[in-house]
């Protein structure tokens, strides 16, 4: 696990990323009064989510998938048909 990252951004909200289990990362974006603004999960790809701050003062997030779009992935890897779901038919010669 690795310590938490916290970065402010021009509009003075907190951005929180953390580890929260094994290739798995918690993002947080809190505003001025303590209040939660957002919050989503990351999963490790090919690397691992790190913040980086844009050129008008922003924070991105770069690296890593969000869990939604993982799973939308994982089910378009599912729609390839099975090889037991083929036609019983053999194909007829000329």
């Amino acid at each position: 696990f690795d310590e938490p990252h916290a970065e402010i951004d021009r509009e003075n909200r907190l951005h929180v990323l953390h580890c929260s289990a094994p290739r798995a990362w918690s993002y947080a974006i809190i505003g001025l009064n303590g209040q939660l603004l957002s919050h989503s999960t990351l999963l490790e790809t090919k690397s691992r989510p790190h913040f980086k701050r844009t050129a008008d003062g922003e924070i991105a997030v770069i690296g890593g998938m969000t869990e939604a779009t993982a799973a939308q992935a994982a089910a378009a890897r599912s729609v390839v048909p099975k090889l037991s779901t083929r036609p019983n038919e053999k194909p007829r010669g000329n």
